[in-house]
């Protein structure tokens, strides 16, 4: 039984710890693919070379969805907003640690002045976005396969628009 629960609460961590730093390689796919350049397969663990700086990213994005989902469990209209322009917030924050080499606080200060300038296109991407992933979430999480490279794509265009 403790093996057991040992095990899934390492999938668990690692998954946690894992799953950004996967996203961060998706945008380097991405970047490449928007330069026109084929994509490599070492693409998608070039994050790891720079394992600590996205680790450090990955938990101050972790945070912030945790600090969300704690004010969802407490006053649930109000957790939908703070998670709403949380993730407004943070939209652009792994293309900006990947594309431009920032670490977590030079991300999260980028982010905060593209917040500032524009918050309104932000917080209704996120919106849209966020459906978007909900309704890829409700056939037992499969749609997901389909709707999150999507969301990833989009970020990725918003991010180019913007830089």
């Amino acid at each position: 039984m403790t093996a057991g629960i040992t095990l899934v609460a390492s999938l668990i961590a690692g998954t946690v710890v894992l799953a950004p730093v996967m996203v961060a390689g998706s945008f380097f796919v991405l970047g490449r693919m928007s330069r026109g350049d084929t994509p490599l397969l070492s693409d998608l663990f070039a994050p790891f070379a720079n394992f600590e700086r996205f680790l450090m990213g990955s938990l101050m994005w972790l945070g912030a969805q945790v600090l969300g989902l704690v004010i969802l469990g407490w006053n649930p209209p109000l957790g939908i907003a703070v998670g709403l322009v949380i993730n407004a917030f943070f939209l652009l924050f792994m293309p900006l640690m990947v594309h431009q080499g920032l670490d977590a606080m030079a991300a999260f200060r980028a982010c905060r002045e593209h917040f500032r300038r524009e918050w309104l296109m932000l917080l209704v991407l996120a919106g849209l976005l966020t459906v978007l992933i909900w309704v890829g979430a409700l056939v037992l999480l499969l749609g997901l396969i389909i709707t999150l490279p999507y969301a990833l794509a989009v970020i990725q265009a918003v991010y180019e628009q913007l830089y």
